[in-house]
């Protein structure tokens, strides 16, 4: 585990040689997003951050960025409405970025939803559960490359369950079509060993970009009830009754969350330049220190997952890089 006040610590040190100068976040009007913004913020350090939600949470976000005016004048907070579980928003929005900048330092993406009803389809012909948590944050990865690359520090940054892949991922069903196939948990290993595997691929082709895939544990931000769950199903009071409750017992706050994972988007310690640590460099899912993909959990330790990741590798990834290249083809 990464002490706290060693992730603190990292944090005041961001400076105009390492800071994100420019970062979008994706999903960042709620949850971890939101707090991890919060905590960019209140470093104190000159940056732009493009703010990506859906737009009915547009009132929300404009009270968000008064309030973070409010904290640090000095930063700037753009914006973007957009429902990207919809791959042509993607695109849109991605469109409009690029229109507006030459480079990108920190893609920071924590989009999804607990998907307790089955598979549905967006007017796309995808699981928007899929889209949200993985071909979404994969378009963002694909179109904002070039940005990426052309920072001194690029860096991407997907929340959802780096390090806890499973061996036994359905490769001829990645997506879960076939009768009986899609469950909660089902979908959910799935989303997670794409997630791994694809950004893995970028990594291996991008070299000077790092990407991190995070676990966060459970943290209390209320966003356990960010579900199709059908309002005072048996499901919906489990929930509210029992998880919520759990997680405010067991769980990280918001505030230590978010800390670490602003020290998961700016530090050294998972390859990059990003700000200098005494701890020794911690592994990529390759073996290296420098930068490639890194599975961080919610105190900041880095996994391999090596047993699992290298049955995978045979096994998986062509097939999950192939069916999400597929995926985003017409939109890109």
């Amino acid at each position: 585990m990464v002490a706290l006040d060693v992730v603190k610590h990292s944090n005041l040190q961001l400076k105009a040689a390492n800071l994100p100068k420019v970062a979008v976040f994706v999903g960042g009007t709620s949850g971890i997003g939101q707090h991890t913004i919060s905590e960019l913020v209140e470093t104190g350090v000159e940056t732009r951050i493009y703010l990506i939600g859906r737009p009915s949470s547009s009132e929300r976000a404009n009270k968000q960025i008064a309030t973070l005016k409010q904290i640090n004048p000095s930063v700037e907070v753009v914006w973007l409405a957009g429902e990207v579980s919809l791959l042509a928003d993607v695109k849109r929005i991605c469109t409009e970025i690029q229109s507006k900048e030459t480079t990108l330092d920190l893609l920071f993406m924590s989009t999804g939803v607990l998907p307790f009803n089955g598979r549905k389809e967006t007017s796309e012909g995808l699981d928007p559960t899929f889209t949200l948590q993985h071909f979404s944050r994969m378009a963002f990865i694909t179109h904002l490359l070039p940005l990426l690359r052309a920072s001194t520090n690029g860096r991407v940054v997907s929340i959802k369950g780096g390090g806890l892949e499973k061996a036994d991922i359905d490769v001829d069903d990645l997506e879960l079509k076939k009768p009986g196939a899609y469950g909660a948990i089902r979908s959910q290993i799935q989303v997670i060993a794409m997630n791994t595997l694809v950004m893995e691929k970028f990594a291996e082709q991008e070299q000077d970009v790092t990407f991190v895939h995070t676990f966060p544990g459970q943290v209390n931000t209320g966003n356990n009830m960010t579900s199709d769950v059908a309002p005072n199903s048996l499901m919906h009071w489990a929930m509210r009754l029992v998880v919520g409750p759990l997680v405010k017992i067991i769980g990280l706050s918001p505030k230590e969350s978010a800390q670490r994972h602003l020290f998961a988007s700016t530090s050294a310690l998972y390859g990059g330049r990003g700000v200098p640590t005494d701890l020794p460099g911690a592994m990529n899912t390759r073996g290296g220190n420098g930068p490639g993909l890194f599975l961080v959990n919610q105190y900041c330790d880095a996994s391999m997952n090596e047993k699992v990741l290298g049955h995978l590798r045979e096994t998986a990834q062509e097939k999950a890089w192939v069916y999400t290249q597929e995926a985003l083809r017409p939109f890109l």
